[in-house]
């Protein structure tokens, strides 16, 4: 294990492992905007609710 392979993120299972978490990341960040597209879209319904309300 000397020659290089012990080394974290040298040869193709670390660049995998690397790109592995990459996308991971990405995953987690995409659901975090669906998220908060949801949250902001409840939010703009609920508002267009109330302002029907406050004008009946």
């Amino acid at each position: 294990m000397v020659n290089g392979q012990g080394d974290f993120f040298s040869g193709a299972n670390g660049q995998r492992l690397l790109f592995f978490k990459i996308d991971l990341l990405s995953q987690k960040i995409i659901k975090m905007r669906e998220a908060v597209n949801e949250a902001k879209a409840s939010l703009a319904s609920q508002q267009s609710r109330s302002f029907a309300v406050d004008i009946h």
